[in-house]
């Protein structure tokens, strides 16, 4: 899979070839070993923003070209499924050896995409369904039903398995249907409908997969003000009273994503606790986004210091995008967390939000169980560590990836200075947000050192 957006730090001038550098644009092409064939010509049109065929100017502004080819690729706010050739001045050429079809496609669909995909693929979405479900992909309006497809076919897969027996892969195939139903929801909390049915079916399948898993993982429900936050436990198997790592999502996420990330530091001897905290997953539809996570943090931990399976009194907390933002929140009002890592989170969210595709803003009202974006961005104004970085003094390491496209690494910089504790700052150059297209490095980098900021 090849993120083309991904080769350019701005996604317009990625979409549009104003500033794209050729040489870079061509080796990546090489690396991924795609020709200069000739049979078929396709011409992007960086003017009209569009696609034509023999150089005949095409005013659609976002298209699919679906080839019966093993590459699939996703540039700016256009989706390919095919071979690309090269890159000729102003004019964009795509070349294929076969026949092509051209579909009409989604601006919106298409913006997601280009912004996760390498999410969906590092998350436990397989690359043969990934392409599959594009295939599909209409408008956005079909966005949750065909993800919601596809999750039902790994359901039933699931359910025969676990009618011969069979638990193992059984519990994969409802782990990775979990994903899909996550997926089907995922931006789509205008639909209220549909994104209750995909998150009730999310939960059911993790929940099919979660006591056959290795280790298994235990649901929990924290006491909190007048209801529980939810969360999903995982405690070593080779290891007893394990330190705990909290692990928060961000705006559209939810803990069952957060399943693969845990897997690092539950092989390196650190309990994981994902969590929906207020405005998460779960937790949004009782509670809304607040800026306030000391308590409930706080609370978090007085829950783990009565467990006897785990050490409550060495807990470290993670957060990736907006959870990054309310993991540093609450470490600078809870003295017990004795770590914390910030990944691509936001310093000033009422800042970044306005800059922010309009479905993550829709979520984030959404979130907020606000009636209009205004109110919304209130609540945003709020989310901000300035003042609050300096309370910071237990060790921090911040991750970026430079080419994040969402939220500047200029965030992570500030929260790394502002902070009075030491603190650690790694931005990888090719990473775009949460550095989900070099899960390789993050993961393991940001395991070893909670596991070793969290040895006794």
């Amino acid at each position: 899979m090849i993120g083309f957006a991904d080769v350019f730090h701005d996604p317009v001038a990625a979409a549009t070839g104003e500033s794209a550098p050729l040489r870079e644009y061509q080796k990546v092409l090489l690396s991924s070993g795609c020709g200069k064939l000739n049979h078929f010509l396709y011409t992007y049109d960086c003017k009209h923003k569009g696609i034509s065929e023999r150089g005949e100017q095409g005013r659609t502004k976002n298209v699919l070209i679906r080839a019966p080819a093993r590459r699939s690729i996703i540039f700016g706010n256009c989706a390919f499924l095919g071979e690309a050739g090269d890159w000729k001045g102003g004019l964009h050429t795509l070349l294929f050896d076969r026949r092509v079809t051209v579909m009409a496609f989604d601006e919106q669909v298409a913006l997601v995409l280009s912004h996760n995909t390498p999410r969906y693929l590092a998350t436990g979405v397989d690359p043969n369904d990934f392409q599959r479900i594009v295939s599909r992909l209409g408008g956005w309006d079909s966005w949750c039903r065909i993800w919601y497809d596809e999750a039902a076919r790994h359901e039933t897969l699931g359910e025969q398995a676990g009618e011969r027996g069979r638990t193992i892969t059984a519990a994969e195939c409802f782990l990775r249907a979990s994903i899909y139903y996550h997926y089907a929801k995922h931006l789509f909390a205008h639909e209220a409908n549909q994104y209750r049915d995909a998150h009730n079916a999310m939960l059911r399948c993790y929940q099919a997969a979660a006591p056959h898993l290795d280790p298994p993982v235990e649901r929990i429900e924290i006491p909190f003000e007048d209801c529980t936050l939810p969360g999903n436990l995982r405690r070593p198997s080779n290891r007893d009273r394990a330190p705990v790592a909290i692990i928060l999502p961000g705006l559209d996420a939810c803990k069952e994503e957060l399943h693969a990330w845990s897997e690092a530091f539950v092989r390196r001897g650190v309990a994981t606790l994902a969590l929906d905290g207020p405005g998460q997953g779960e937790s949004a539809f009782k509670l809304p986004v607040r800026s306030e996570w000391g308590p409930v943090i706080g609370a978090v931990i007085d829950h783990l210091e009565q467990r006897p399976d785990v050490d409550g009194r060495s807990v470290g907390i993670v957060g990736q995008s907006l959870g990054a933002l309310y993991a540093p929140l609450a470490t600078a009002f809870e003295p017990r967390l004795r770590a914390c890592i910030s990944n691509c989170g936001p310093f000033d969210f009422g800042r970044v939000l306005p800059s922010m595709p309009a479905p993550s803003q829709e979520t984030f009202r959404v979130r907020c169980h606000a009636k209009t974006h205004a109110e919304a961005q209130l609540t945003a104004n709020r989310l901000t560590l300035e003042g609050v970085a300096q309370q910071i003094r237990c060790p921090l390491l911040v991750v970026f990836g430079a080419g994040d496209k969402l939220i500047s690494s200029a965030e992570g910089e500030r929260l790394a200075r502002a902070a009075s504790g030491p603190s650690e700052l790694v931005i990888f150059e090719e990473g775009n947000h949460v550095c989900f297209n070099i899960s390789y490095k993050f993961r393991p980098l940001t395991a070893d050192w909670m596991a070793e900021q969290l040895e006794p």
